[in-house]
This record gives C-alpha cells, structure tokens and sequence, in this order.
C-alpha cells in the first residue's frame, strides 16, 4: 500500500524540480516513517530516491533531520525516528532547493544498476533513446550496456574509462525483491526519463517562443505550436491524471 501511494503522489507533481521534490517529500514522509522496522523504511527510501533523481544517502539526510541539510540536535540513529512523539514537518521549498543540489543523476544510476545486474531486464529497458541520458558516461554505457548481446559481451567490451563507474553501479546495494518488483522498478525509472525528456523539451519551447522575433512568419508560429502541443499530449500519455505545467 506504501509503494502504491508513494508511486500515486509521484504522479501529482513535477520531478524535474526541486518544488516538485520538496512536495512529494513532504506527502510521502510520513508514511515511510510509519514503516514497522528499519528494513522497510528502506526500502521505501531507496525507492523514492529513484523517483526523485537523488541520491539514497542525500534523502536519507532530509528524512531525518529538521532543516535543509538534515542537522538535527539529537544523534542520527540507524531508525529515522518512527517514534518521536511530535513529528516535524518540512519546509518543501528548503527540501527542494537541497535535494536539486545532489550531484550525479540518481535515476540514470539507478536504472542502470538495475540493469547491468539483473540479464532479464534487458527488454524493458533496451528501447529508451540514449539521449535520454544526460550524464556522458552513463549514456556510454547505456549504449554499451544496449549493444552487447550478453551481459558478459558486455563486461568485456568496456573501456578502463568506463569500467569504474561499472563496478561502482553494479556494487550498488537493493533491497531482497521478487523479478516482477525489479520489473516495476524498471519500467518505472524509464517512464520517469521519459519524462525528463518531455519536460526538457517543454522549457526549450517555451524558450524559443519567448525568443521569437515580431516577424515571424505564419508557418513558423504554427509549427511550433503544433510541436508544444505534440509535447503536452505525450506528457499527458504519461502520465493521464497529472497535467503538464
């Protein structure tokens, strides 16, 4: 039911800024804390994390501190503090603007750890254009990852370059999950860069709209219209009950 509501008001808001970010924390906080053990707060955890673009460690911070940068008086515990007799609650805006800080991509890492470890996932994964990657090393091994037939064909093809960041995602730590978990997990993390992708998009016409000069002719306005609106009906086939902004 947890997953079900976090992936619920995933869908609500826009996640590739940090307003977005800041307010689905704020929606689904309070259930992972509700969560009867340690276990499965992260696993929760790990799994908004992938939502979210960030890192597991960067959020960690901010489920259990009171500010921006998860500073608390009290001493962190491995529990984020289920039973604190009075909850705190977060300023979305602060949480925002510290969780679009996070370096490195968390969700091409994570999508990409799924992947290099697991040879079954290959077909849910295997279609998503390489553009979609925007850190250079992770669309390289996307690329590789895609082109080799094998997972051995691939750990073989890689370059000294690339061959760190591989281990480094493949070392990556998830909790125990059943093939159909990883499965959602995937198809998930791509229809999230899919997205991303959309909403990129979005903001360079919008960019080029504001830009346009008085004499613009005709056929130009109408073209981009016509690609705005392309753009908005894909996000909605998205994502059906969350209007693009």
């Amino acid at each position: 039911l947890i997953e079900y509501l976090m992936t619920a008001y995933a869908d609500r808001f826009d996640l590739s800024g940090g307003d977005g970010k800041g307010r689905l924390l704020e929606q689904v906080r309070p259930l992972i804390l509700a969560a009867s053990n340690t276990f499965e707060q992260d696993r929760y955890l790990t799994r908004l994390a992938e939502m979210m673009s960030v890192s597991p460690e960067r959020l960690r911070s901010m489920m259990r501190g009171s500010g921006p940068n998860g500073s608390s008086a009290r001493p962190q515990r491995q529990s984020y503090g289920r039973s604190r007799p009075r909850e705190e609650r977060l300023d979305p805006a602060q949480v925002g603007s510290a969780l679009e800080a996070s370096n490195g991509d968390g969700l091409e890492e994570h999508l990409l750890s799924l992947v290099i470890a697991n040879e079954d996932l290959r077909d849910y994964a295997a279609a998503v254009p390489e553009q979609h990657f925007l850190d250079t090393e992770n669309r390289a091994i996307f690329t590789l990852w895609r082109s080799a037939h094998t997972l051995a064909e691939f750990d073989t093809s890689a370059d000294e370059q690339l061959a760190g960041r591989i281990e480094r995602l493949r070392s990556r730590q998830f909790p125990p999950s059943d093939h159909l978990i990883k499965v959602q997990d995937v198809s998930h993390s791509v229809r999230r860069l899919h997205e991303r992708h959309l909403r990129h998009i979005k903001q360079l016409q919008k960019e080029a709209f504001e830009q346009m000069t008085p004499g613009a002719s005709e056929d130009e306005l109408i073209e981009m219209r016509r690609q705005a609106a392309e753009t908005d009906s894909n996000l909605k086939l998205l994502f059906p009950r969350q209007s693009p902004s």
